[in-house]
């Protein structure tokens, strides 16, 4: 088994990004009915381990598999830091590279939830804890958090996970090497957020080898601070992993 390398955050940059106002007009005025971002956290991981190459992210993996996404939802009630949104999904399996896939949930560090549960399951000594909210806020307020570019899949999403299993929890997969191994997929192609490329081609070693060998491309983002995805043939990646 794995320890999965539950890192400690090492930058919490915290907004509010809408909310209600005494001053506003009647115009202006922002009415409650849909749910809105009224949290957003981005964190930076110091990371225990990363793969370098292909084969290195394959052995650090417990089961590889491929699927739909039929369920997805955000939490922070879990075995580990209460602070963290986490995604965990169910996926209908297509096929299955690696090991044993026997419905286990999937999880990855990032995603969506409700401020109002988020806050209620903070440890009591977080400075979230006892920060004052609007009504509007806590019934229909959510937090976001983005966790070293993570991209959290949607419903319907067709996705290749290559994970392990948590130590704490063995029944569950949690994303190899915190970020490496989500990646959303068509029938050529592999794609991905969360290696830290950019438009320059400034990569980490995990990403520099896809693009080496399986025919990567590097987006530009397609607004302000939006993410560079990286691109890459999904039979090429495939053939390497065996």
């Amino acid at each position: 088994m794995k320890r999965y390398p539950l890192i400690l955050f090492c930058l919490w940059s915290i907004c509010l990004l809408q909310g209600c106002g005494g001053t506003s007009s009647a115009a202006d005025a922002y009415t409650a009915q849909e749910p809105f971002i009224a949290l957003s956290v981005r964190t930076e991981p110091d990371l225990a381990h990363a793969a370098y190459t292909v084969e290195e992210l394959y052995a650090d993996s417990d089961v590889v598999v491929e699927g739909v996404v039929k369920s997805v939802s955000g939490t922070n009630d879990t075995l580990y830091y209460s602070g963290m949104v986490y995604t965990q999904m169910q996926i209908e399996p297509i096929a299955v590279y690696k090991g044993q896939y026997e419905n286990e949930t999937l999880w990855m560090c990032g995603g969506t939830m409700p401020l109002s549960t988020y806050v209620l399951n903070l440890e009591p000594d977080h400075p979230e804890k006892n920060n004052r909210y609007s009504a509007e806020e806590w019934e229909y307020g959510m937090v976001s958090q983005q966790f070293a570019n993570n991209s959290a899949p949607q419903m319907g999403d067709r996705i290749l996970f290559c994970g392990h299993y948590a130590e704490k929890d063995p029944g569950t997969l949690w994303n190899t090497n915190v970020t490496q191994g989500i990646y959303l997929c068509d029938d050529e192609t592999l794609s991905t957020s969360a290696l830290l490329v950019d438009e320059n081609g400034f990569t980490e070693p995990l990403a520099k080898d896809i693009l080496a060998r399986c025919g990567g491309t590097v987006s530009a983002p397609m607004e302000e601070n939006g993410l560079p995805i990286l691109t890459f043939d999904r039979k090429a990646f495939l053939e390497i992993i065996g």
